[in-house]
């Protein structure tokens, strides 16, 4: 039976906490490849995350996400955001523990609002009540991942250097 080593570094967290732009700084340190999720999907489907869930529905999406992240695991070392919703799938949370270490940024939802308009540009991001229901909803879940990062007051380099010395830890 061969057992499959850790060296995976998901990030993980609600729309808008930071995952794109501090997991390409990490992997930039951690002199590794960086896969964001969502943008993998887009390419793969020729299509957006919005249009998939347009004409497609987000059961299809989720399905594809899962697929995706078990080739994305197989990968030589690397750093991969999620997207928001794909650590609440316990098939997602079940193949990062598996392969690598969750890393929850975790930002508060006054920031989230801040950084990412409500607007529908978004799936699942149409109103600030929609925006607040969905963060009361996942948020339990993203605590269940081994780290987690409060992102709230630091720039995206601040995270970064956390998330690698947190790496560093014995």
């Amino acid at each position: 039976m061969s057992v499959k080593r850790v060296y995976h570094v998901y990030l993980l967290g609600f729309m808008g906490s930071g995952k794109s732009t501090v997991g390409r700084l990490v992997a930039e340190r951690l002199v590794c490849e960086f896969v964001d999720l969502d943008a993998a999907i887009e390419a793969q489907e020729g299509r957006s995350v919005e249009q998939i869930f347009t004409e497609a529905g987000e059961a299809r999406f989720r399905e594809i996400e899962t697929a995706l992240l078990g080739q994305v695991s197989d990968l030589p070392p690397c750093v991969v955001a999620l997207g928001g919703g794909a650590w609440v799938d316990p098939r997602n949370q079940r193949i990062v523990d598996q392969t690598g270490i969750a890393v929850h940024l975790e930002a508060g939802l006054e920031t989230i609002l801040e950084r990412v308009p409500a607007d529908g540009t978004r799936p699942l991001f149409s109103t600030p009540e929609r925006v607040a229901a969905l963060y009361r909803e996942r948020l339990p879940s993203y605590r269940l991942a081994k780290v987690g990062i409060v992102t709230d007051d630091l720039l995206p380099d601040q995270v970064a250097d956390r998330v690698v010395h947190m790496l560093e830890q014995p």
